[in-house]
């Protein structure tokens, strides 16, 4: 009878996910929606659109939120843009919603969101696996979907909406690490976060990273100059415990630092570093000691380190802020390639020594483990040491 039953219940399993339903929604392309420019119930700029699928006619609502200004730019761009602070609509007449996944991204418009509060539910993004994508999944369900972006701007090739919640798998390892910094390019994010603050409406973010070049990026211009107060690149914790002597050296790009006439103008009023004891405050903008010169005949210089003692935290647990601030007549461009800190005392000498003897791991460019990488391009961790490698 026992039998019996879990066999009957493993069919009515089988029946049930039979019957789910998936819509793919292309957002780009010649089979994107058109979006028509108007105004929301709140009185805000709104663009709304019609998709039907598989007989299904679904309703998209992106609204400005804050500002009565009409939203052209997502209805002429050539994917789904969906801006910071802007909240999204999803209905279909019949349809229980239980996933939405944001597909085929830049990946620094692969971001989060947040559902309301009658949304609820679960948001995970894929940064790095190709596509990229941004998931949201409730297996309660829900009439209309309703979220904010309110960590940034998302753009999407293709929507897909499920009335089946969709497993997100468990995210991968961020190869940070360990032990005093040491980072040679930005292959990962590394533990680095960004804290852009409240941006003027126009821009979306500052600080992000370039997957492509493997470096961090800051700039505050969108076919305009807009003024940011501070926006910082945070680095992991790092323990200065039992060293007295210590470096923190960054090979770092300039570009773009120009006047009102137009003139190429050294950046040392707008980029500067902090420091923050864990759990802290950021410390008063430091002034970074020197920056590369421009090239010649160039907005751009090339990469070179630049030395910075950090003796006064001796000790301590801290994080280091790269502190990026435009205005509206000069908004450059600012480029990390690594962050490396040191024991001036020959504790890095050490470090180095010992990482020598420290185990090997590998991970693909998701972040995920690999126990025998082969035929292909790999992130490679010994003790503090990280680099790409292709195998």
């Amino acid at each position: 009878m026992k039998k019996l039953l879990l066999t009957a219940l493993a069919v009515l399993g089988m029946a049930t996910a039979a019957t789910a339903t998936t819509w793919t929604i292309p957002m780009s392309g010649d089979s994107k929606p058109s979006w028509t420019i108007g105004t929301g119930a709140n009185g805000k700029g709104e663009v709304t659109c019609q998709a039907t699928v598989d007989g299904k006619t679904f309703d998209i609502a992106i609204n400005q939120n804050t500002s009565p200004t009409k939203v052209d730019g997502i209805a002429t761009a050539t994917e789904l843009r969906w801006y910071k602070s802007m909240t999204m609509t999803i209905k279909a007449d019949g349809v229980t919603i239980r996933s939405v996944v944001f597909s085929g991204m830049y990946e620094d418009k692969c971001v989060s969101f947040t559902p309301s509060a009658a949304t609820g539910g679960t948001v995970a993004t894929n940064t790095t696996a190709d596509p990229r994508t941004v998931t949201w999944t409730n297996p309660a369900g829900v009439a209309v979907f309703e979220a904010t972006a309110d960590q940034g701007q998302i753009r999407a090739n293709n929507l897909i909406i499920s009335d089946e919640a969709t497993e997100i798998p468990d995210q991968p390892v961020d190869p940070t690490p360990s032990g005093l910094l040491n980072v040679s390019e930005f292959t990962a994010n590394f533990g680095f976060t960004f804290e852009d603050g409240t941006l003027p409406e126009g821009i979306t973010y500052v600080w992000t990273r370039d997957s492509k070049n493997n470096y961090m990026k800051a700039s505050a211009w969108n076919k305009v100059n807009f003024a940011v107060e501070a926006a910082y690149l945070v680095s992991p914790v790092v323990d200065l415990a039992g060293l007295t002597n210590i470096d923190l050296t960054f090979a770092q790009c300039v570009g773009q630092f120009k006047d009102a006439a137009g003139t190429l103008i050294a950046p040392n009023d707008f980029l500067k570093l902090c420091v923050r004891e864990e759990g802290g405050q950021w410390s008063a903008p430091i002034d970074v000691p020197s920056f590369p010169a421009y090239n010649e005949g160039k907005n751009f210089s090339s990469f070179a380190d630049c030395v910075m003692s950090l003796d006064a935290y001796a000790g301590k647990k801290i994080q280091l802020g790269f502190r990026y601030s435009s205005t509206a007549t000069t908004a450059g461009t600012w480029e990390i390639k690594s962050v490396k800190v040191t024991d001036r005392n020959g504790a890095g000498v050490e470090n180095i020594a010992a990482d020598a003897d420290a185990p090997v791991e590998y991970f693909n460019l998701q972040g995920v483990r690999v126990a025998e990488p082969a035929n292909g391009i790999f992130i490679r961790r010994q003790g503090n040491k990280v680099t790409k490698v292709a195998l």
